[in-house]
């Protein structure tokens, strides 16, 4: 589970790091996202887990969505959760619906960010608006601390329907 009380010991113990987040200051967020990516093997998977949290909850739109997968790809979803987005992520049903705002009106695909609520997603973007159903098991993540109210990562695939 996500504990970033020692955050700052790991960044210094392992200095790599400090070009992940250079990268995000100056706004090149594909370039930090295959910078951590390139870090995998070489942090602590606990530090992997911190570092992908702080890059995905700032603008993500210009990473490339191959890219995403790629970071979330192989991590537990209880590392890269709180204990609390836990308890709430296993109260979920088997099958849950899920909605996907879009600013964007060339966005065809969804990306990976999508909400439980309709109204959440809605805020998002008034150009488009996706809903999906998906299993459980298929949520990369749940974030309630976000300041997006809550959060579910999903790649949904061709398992989706544009509401408008």
């Amino acid at each position: 589970m996500l504990d970033f009380s020692n955050f700052k010991d790991l960044v210094g113990k392992y200095s790599e790091c400090v070009e992940v987040f250079r990268l995000q200051k100056d706004w090149e967020n594909e370039k930090a996202f295959q910078k951590l990516i390139s870090l995998r093997t070489i942090i602590p998977k606990e530090l992997y887990a911190m570092c992908l949290y702080k890059l995905f909850v700032t603008d993500t739109d210009e990473v490339l969505m191959d890219t995403l997968i790629e970071a979330f790809s192989g991590v537990d979803r209880k590392d890269i959760m709180f204990e609390e987005d836990l308890i709430k992520y296993e109260a979920f049903p088997d099958k849950i619906t899920i909605y996907r705002g879009s600013q964007d009106p060339n966005e065809e695909k969804p990306r990976i960010s999508w909400s439980l609520l309709k109204n959440v997603a809605k805020n998002f973007g008034p150009a488009h608006m996706f809903q999906a159903t998906i299993s459980k098991e298929n949520v990369i993540a749940y974030f309630s601390k976000n300041g997006d109210e809550e959060e579910i990562l999903a790649v949904v695939g061709d398992n989706f329907k544009r509401i408008y």
